[in-house]
C-alpha cells in the first residue's frame, strides 16, 4: 500500500517553495543516492534515521537521547509504506513529498505542539 498524499496540496507547497517540478524529481534521484550510503538500492533505517532527525529538529522538535529511537521509528513506520524494512525510490518520493507537505501543514497550524509538530504533519497529511 503506497502512502497517500494529496498532490494539488503538493504542486502548491512546491510552487511557494519556488521549486519546479522537474527539478523536484532530480533532487530526489541525487538525495536517494546520498542517502543511500551502500549502494544498494535501497535506503534502510539506519540509512535514514539522521534525516528523519535533522527532519524533525528543523521543526522545532526536542528530543531526550532516549526518545530518538523512537521518534524515528513512528516516522519510519509510515514512511515504509510496503513494511519491507528499505525504501525504495517511489517510497523514499512520497516520503520528500510528505515531508513537505508536512512542512507547509505545520505552517498552517498554531494548535500543533512543536514537540510533535513533525510527527503530527505528517500523520495529518498522509489522511488527506
Amino acid at each position: 500500500a503506497e502512502t497517500e498524499f494529496n498532490q494539488a496540496k503538493f504542486d502548491q507547497a512546491l510552487k511557494i517553495l519556488g521549486v519546479k517540478e522537474a527539478d523536484f524529481q532530480k533532487m530526489m534521484v541525487d538525495e536517494f543516492k546520498k542517502v543511500d550510503k551502500d549502494g544498494s538500492g535501497s535506503i534502510d533505517k539506519k540509512e535514514l534515521a539522521p534525516v528523519i532527525m535533522k527532519s524533525m529538529m528543523d521543526m522545532g522538535e526536542k528530543f531526550k537521547p532516549e526518545e530518538k529511537e523512537s521518534a524515528v521509528d513512528d516516522v519510519w513506520k509510515i514512511l515504509d509504506a510496503d513494511k519491507s524494512g528499505a525504501l525504495d525510490m517511489k517510497e523514499f518520493e512520497n516520503a520528500m513529498k510528505l515531508a513537505i507537505l508536512a512542512v507547509e501543514f505545520a505552517a498552517d497550524e498554531s494548535k500543533i505542539r512543536p514537540r510533535t509538530q513533525f510527527r503530527q504533519a505528517l500523520i495529518m497529511t498522509t489522511l488527506g
